[in-house]
Formats: C-alpha cells, structure tokens, sequence
C-alpha cells in the first residue's frame, strides 16, 4: 500500500534517510515470528539490523546520506564488525548522483541484550533536526512505525520540507501514514505474498 498527498516531480532534490533500525529490526522479527516468509534477497542481524535495498524508494532524488541507527550488545570489536557489515548494505539511487549509495552505521552499545538503548530514538530526532535547520535536504525519509515521531514529521512540513515513511504494518501508529507525503508498505518489500 503506498499512500501519497501528491505527485513527486522527477530531479525532486535532496534527500536524507532516516532508519530507526531498533523498530525496523523488531517489526520485521515480530512478522516473522507470525509466520510471515521473507524473501530472499533480505539481509538481517538478528536483533540488530534488517535490510534490503528496495526499502528506499528515491523518487527522482539525489540521497545525500542514508544512516541506520541500531544498538547491540558487544564488546568494540562486535560493535566495529557490524558496523562494516551495515556499511556495506546499499540502496538504488538516482541514476545521475555521485553520491555513494551504501547505508552509514550509527550504532549504540547496550549493556545487556534486554536493553533498549534510548540514544538511538535521540540520535535520530537530533540528526533530523540538525539537518532540516541547515536545509541539508527538500526530503527527509523516515524508516520507522513509531508515533513518537510524529512531532518531527510535524516540524519537517513545517518548515515546508517533504517526508516519506516507510514501515512495517505491525505496530505501526495509524497517524504516521496520514500525516507524510508518501507512505510505503515495507510488508510486501521483505515478505514474500501468500
């Protein structure tokens, strides 16, 4: 299902990704663990990262930079191991960018696996914040089902910049679709239909 409040031009500018990767990778267990089968192609850590590149839809943009924030539990070589492995998942791009088009780790240690780091959810808020007040980008791409969201999507069309979401249909806020430009069903990218 892809929900959209209207066309996007091609050469559309600048767009930075957002991956709440902690959600991504829960949402993406959760369906699993309901019997969902994933496709082939799909890239994941267990309790870490999910990945495949057609989560990223560009539209005519040229990426500036796509970051997925995660956290694990590890010692620094754990931490610098995945952090290669996320650098070397990439996405289709715009085919006239020279940007690089491999996803950049921001990664947060945990000390137990039961954990949930809390500087991912800030880290994420901060960058797209830091981002849209230095017109960094015409588009930011979030990757995530969480409400908690929903202020800074607010401020990014406040400030008369576009936002995408793409998400996971369980546990996903019912407003977050409404509220952006494009939605994008993430189920029907990593799952394999009945």
């Amino acid at each position: 299902m892809m929900l959209h409040r209207g066309p996007i031009a091609p050469n559309a500018g600048r767009m930075m990704i957002f991956i709440d990767g902690e959600n991504m990778v829960l949402r993406y267990q959760h369906l699993l663990n309901k019997g969902s089968n994933p496709k082939t192609d799909v890239v994941h850590e267990h309790d870490v990262y999910v990945w495949k590149k057609e989560a990223i839809s560009h539209e005519g943009h040229e990426i500036i930079r796509a970051t997925l924030y995660t956290s694990l539990s590890g010692d620094n070589s754990r931490i610098e191991h995945v952090e290669r492995e996320i650098k070397q998942l990439n996405f289709d791009k715009y085919s006239h960018s020279f940007k690089p088009n491999h996803l950049t780790p921001c990664i947060f240690k945990k000390v137990r696996k039961t954990d949930k780091a809390k500087g991912v959810d800030i880290k994420l808020t901060i960058d797209i914040l830091h981002h849209l007040y230095n017109d960094n980008f015409d588009s930011a791409y979030l990757i995530t089902g969480d409400g908690d969201y929903i202020p800074i999507i607010e401020e990014v069309i406040r400030n008369g910049k576009n936002i995408f979401l793409a998400a996971f249909s369980i546990g996903l806020s019912k407003r977050l679709p409404i509220l952006v430009d494009k939605y994008i069903d993430l189920d029907n990218i990593f799952f394999a239909s009945e």
